[in-house]
């Protein structure tokens, strides 16, 4: 089977050396149907490198054809084979770069937008945090540029979870402010805010800034009176105290009172334990 896919790897190769007076584009046209070929065989057998070069290849020729649409598919296929081999990261990076320039150049930036989230997902999938990080940013980019705030604002989401489990605290931070902010501008969506002015002052803690977490704080509020009176903000007013005050008793204590009415989930059990074991090695530093 690997010796099937180098074949149609170099008939395609053969196809563009031929010369044709009429119907150039057919020359490319059919080398890039063997390139695919090619690609098909090394995916089948697992081998991502070849079938990733092969599907570039084919996107080459699809362009030199003016098939654009096309070009941008195969292109993003061989940003899927690269990308599963931390080696090749690179290469994928830049062959879904590829799709979303070929679809930008062309006037559709939503398809561009799609596709970077879909690489996104890969990107996770295959733990290249930093990468699928880059390709989330893109994407609510190119959303915001097309008034699709709702859909920025997800993938934005899903970008300050990334930073968290990377432990950016200050990126997830900022990130999530925006997120809140965005839903706090909209009167359909504010009930939804509270999660992410929670998030975004519980990584502010996390980047041992409690006075940034406090002005976060002062700040939701103003822009949301309503959330002052929710639990999350009285376990984080807590919190916020027991940080000054260098007490991980008072700190343990206000995340069991709200544990008692909402249960702690696991991004905020897992950040808020970053949180108390910041206080806890002030505690023996003092000691």
């Amino acid at each position: 089977m690997s010796n099937r896919g180098e074949d149609f790897f170099q008939q395609a190769e053969k196809a563009l050396t031929k010369f044709r007076l009429f119907g150039k584009n057919q020359k490319w046209t059919d080398a890039a149907e063997l390139f695919q070929k090619a690609g098909n065989s090394f995916k089948s057998i697992r081998n991502w490198t070849r079938a990733g070069d092969s599907y570039t290849r084919a996107a080459e020729c699809l362009q030199a054809a003016d098939q654009l649409n096309e070009a941008a598919t195969v292109a993003a296929d061989a940003g899927k084979m690269y990308s599963k081999q931390p080696e090749t990261s690179a290469k994928a990076l830049e062959s879904f770069n590829l799709a979303v320039r070929i679809y930008r150049e062309n006037s559709k930036p939503t398809n561009a937008a799609r596709l970077l989230c879909e690489a996104a997902k890969v990107f996770q999938e295959q733990k290249d945090l930093d990468s699928a990080a880059k390709a989330y940013s893109d994407a609510a980019q190119l959303y915001d540029d097309e008034n699709q705030a709702n859909q920025a604002a997800q993938q934005l989401a899903i970008l300050g979870d990334i930073y968290s489990e990377q432990k950016k605290w200050v990126e997830a931070s900022n990130v999530y402010k925006d997120v809140a902010n965005r839903r706090l501008a909209d009167r359909l969506t504010q009930l939804a805010a509270g999660e992410y002015c929670t998030k975004s002052v519980i990584c502010r803690m996390a980047a041992d800034d409690v006075v940034g977490a406090e002005s976060l704080l002062h700040e939701f509020v103003a822009a949301y009176p309503g959330w002052e009176r929710s639990r999350e903000y009285s376990m984080l007013d807590m919190c916020a105290k027991a940080i000054n005050d260098r007490d991980s008793e008072a700190f343990s204590t206000a995340l069991a009172e709200y544990d008692q009415f909402k249960r702690l989930d696991n991004w905020m059990t897992s950040t808020l334990l970053v949180v108390k074991n910041l206080i806890d090695e002030v505690d023996v530093d003092v000691t």
